[in-house]
């Protein structure tokens, strides 16, 4: 029973139609699913990745246009970084405004101020292709490379990792790197200590980090674990897509064990992902409802 890695990152964002404009039009990656947000259909919920939606390399958004700007710090993922081959970071420099890193990274940051990183990777894994891509094939950006989180109560969130199979690689005395099987692109994560920054929920902020398992029975088994290690464990959610469970790592911040499968093609042929808003059956006797409230969304 192991985590395979990063499975999806879900953020805050403003609003929608400059968030698809930044996310495909500007990074590349496809919207493979338009639906609603689960808990609340009335708002939005957009998953980006690569051309299958490929777990490891899906950012996803709840668009909240009346939520004021927040700012990530203890209790949250507070920075995210993509992979790139190493001759691509430049181009990327000239493409988008950041910083480039003493590392050869480059810093940046989207609309709504969430921080970002295109990260330098030898061979970093190939994102699978698909025939809307708006940047060079050579230039496309791969898996979620790593994450960064914020916590107050670092030997607490140390023994959170420990008990979900991470092993620390190393610790400069102000952020540990944890690793699943060794680290690398989709299976590391940074652990900052704080400095007092205190987390502001709003736009521009992670909601929660998701990780892999292999199907429904390993999820349970972990379910039955954490519970008995004193996590809270939410009841298994079905995400149509993917079957989620959720709890509060020691430092506050929220992560989810999410299954491979379905996929994103449970409802939809590959070739036309996030072509359409596909709804939840319990909410689609309301379609018509949900549709007008929602604001027209259009790909670059």
């Amino acid at each position: 029973m192991a985590l395979l890695g990063l499975h999806h990152v879900s953020c805050l964002c403003g609003d929608a139609q400059a968030n698809v404009d930044f996310y495909v039009g500007k990074l590349g990656l496809r919207l493979v699913k338009r639906t609603v947000n689960f808990d609340d259909p009335g708002s939005y919920h957009l998953y980006y990745g690569d051309g299958r939606g490929t777990p490891g390399t899906l950012l996803t958004f709840f668009p909240l246009p009346l939520l004021n700007r927040g700012r990530g710090g203890a209790g949250s993922v507070t920075s995210v970084s993509l992979a790139a081959r190493p001759d691509s970071v430049r181009w990327w420099s000239e493409r988008l405004e950041g910083r480039l890193t003493d590392d050869g990274s480059l810093e940046f940051e989207d609309p709504d101020g969430l921080p970002l990183r295109i990260v330098p990777i030898a061979k970093p894994p190939l994102p699978a292709a698909w025939p809307g891509l708006t940047v060079p094939p050579e230039h496309a950006l791969g898996a979620i490379e790593r994450a960064r989180m914020e916590t107050a109560a670092f030997d607490d969130t140390r023994w959170a990792l420990e008990t979900l199979g991470f092993e620390e690689l190393e610790d400069n005395g102000e952020v540990a790197t944890f690793g699943l099987s060794g680290g690398g692109p989709v299976k590391t994560l940074e652990v900052q200590r704080s400095a007092g920054n205190r987390f502001m929920n709003g736009t521009g902020t992670v909601h929660h980090i998701a990780w892999r398992v292999a199907d429904d029975e390993e999820q349970q088994a972990w379910r039955e674990r954490l519970s008995k290690e004193g996590f809270h464990v939410s009841p298994v959610r079905d995400r149509d897509y993917f079957r989620s469970i959720y709890f509060r790592e020691p430092g506050g911040t929220l992560f989810e064990l999410a299954t491979d499968g379905p996929g994103f093609a449970a409802d939809e042929r590959p070739e036309h992902l996030g072509e359409s808003l596909k709804l939840p059956p319990f909410a689609e006797p309301h379609r018509a409802q949900i549709e007008s409230a929602l604001p027209p969304l259009t790909l670059p």
